[in-house]
């Protein structure tokens, strides 16, 4: 006696790939939610996945994990102004999972590092130039932090050479002390 073969529209296929992608269910999961072989949904997955509407939604999702990865990552580092420290706004930081740093009260310290930077861009960079397009002052920027300031300017806290130099030394010892 044979097994009597069950047909599936293609509508419900492309919707079983979506759904695999969007909840990130493995195949294991869905074929056993849907009581489909795990071998069909194989099939499936390899003739839709490349589809431009699922390719979509993969690409959705990769994005989306990407900016929760990033939040986890983020640190909002505030004043102690009223506004930041009000019950709705740290609520919403709270809701959003972005870590706060408050500086202490009366403690110019905790942000140093920061206006240190910020002072040195201004001298350095925004200063010396008149900028006639925020793209302009953008790119301006963007070429002195990536270009300039860590790949060629020394920095004394770092024993006067640039951060990359640094990181590629700082690595190098890693791997030696490794070996």
């Amino acid at each position: 006696m044979t097994k009597k073969q069950r047909r599936y529209e293609e509508d419900f296929k492309r919707q079983t790939v979506r759904y695999i992608l969007e909840e990130a269910k493995s195949v294991a999961q869905v074929a056993r939610e849907l009581k489909i072989n795990e071998n069909t949904l194989h099939g499936w997955m390899k003739k839709y996945k490349q589809e431009p509407e699922i390719t979509e939604t993969q690409t959705f999702r990769s994005e989306d994990h990407e900016v929760r990865e990033l939040k986890k990552r983020i640190r909002i580092l505030e004043d102690r102004g009223s506004q930041y420290a009000s019950n709705d706004y740290q609520q919403l930081l709270q809701e959003h999972h972005f870590q706060v740093s408050m500086s202490r009260r009366g403690n110019c310290y905790d942000n140093a590092c920061m206006e240190s930077f910020h002072s040195l861009i201004k001298k350095e960079c925004i200063y010396l130039n008149r900028f006639r397009t925020r793209k302009e002052a953008k790119q301006a920027i963007f070429e002195y932090i990536e270009c300039f300031y860590n790949r060629k300017r020394s920095h004394s806290a770092l024993g006067y050479v640039s951060p990359c130099e640094f990181e590629a030394a700082y690595y190098a010892n890693q791997r030696k002390v490794a070996a």
